[in-house]
């Protein structure tokens, strides 16, 4: 008897998970084409900055669905302070855009002195399906750096590398004869290391503020490995005066140890 009550029980619970196993297929169907999320590409600038509200200041992107899939309706929005306007609509897809500085503004019905600099814009796609809305989950952000201050690209900074692990007070050197061009000198020194070599040099791109090391060797030893070398790219914060890099460090026996963030923070 307990066998037979045992098979009838193995019986019924697979009745149970074939039922659920058929229903939950037919979820899945008929939720097709609900909440598509639109795709971002193509973004150009990659990584935009608007360095004034002009005309001149734009960015073109391309917006896409997933292979498949149809929308009722689409459109681009700004969001900035956390208010939130409508851009543009999109008819179909794929859609090649373009959007202006002056565009944002009068979507946003503000004008151009409420636009602070140090802030961002933030564009997103937004589609409609079966009565569902959905924001692209890919944001594009746009920044306002502050004017150029040539007083905060030089003087005393503190490093900082956690996958490097490096920390400590440096100093940045301004070129005589170019305010955008600057020197960094300290890193190998916080390392224990006798700094004979350098200083890295670093140019700041006057229109995005992004920032070119040139790959420079700052020290002839390095822990018994040879010379160690520095270059990469990064991004210098106009508004307090921080530099964001990428460093690409390698060791003359060794090659490239990899690419490692680094913040230079104003003192």
């Amino acid at each position: 008897m307990k066998k037979i009550i045992n098979i009838l029980v193995i019986v019924f619970t697979m009745i149970l998970l074939f039922g659920a196993c058929e229903d939950t297929n037919e979820n899945l169907v008929g939720s097709r084409g609900i909440a598509v999320i639109p795709e971002i590409s193509a973004l150009s600038p990659a990584d935009p900055t608007f360095s004034d509200l002009s005309a001149s200041s734009f960015i073109t992107f391309t917006v896409g669905l997933p292979e498949g899939e149809a929308v009722d309706a689409a459109e681009i929005q700004v969001v900035y302070k956390g208010k939130t306007a409508v851009l543009q609509q999109i008819a179909s897809f794929p859609a090649n855009l373009k959007v202006t500085a002056p565009e944002m503004i009068a979507a946003l019905g503000i004008s151009a002195s409420e636009v602070s600099f140090g802030t961002s814009f933030l564009i997103y796609v937004m589609t409609k399906s079966q009565g569902i809305s959905t924001r692209s989950s890919a944001v594009v952000e746009i920044k306002l750096p502050c004017e150029f201050n040539h007083d905060l690209a030089f003087g005393n900074f503190y490093a900082e590398s956690a996958g490097w692990a490096s920390k400590g007070d440096i100093s940045i050197t301004a070129d005589p004869n170019n305010p955008y061009i600057v020197y960094v000198s300290g890193l190998e020194t916080i390392e224990g290391l006798d700094e004979d070599k350098g200083p890295l040099k670093m140019v700041i791109n006057p229109n995005n503020f992004s920032v070119t090391a040139e790959t420079t060797i700052i020290a002839s030893d390095a822990w018994g490995y040879g010379y160690i070398s520095y270059g990469g790219v990064g991004k210098f914060n106009s508004c307090d005066g921080t530099y964001e890099m990428d460093f690409e460090i390698s060791l003359e026996t060794l090659g490239s140890q990899g690419s490692f963030k680094f913040t230079l923070t104003k003192k």
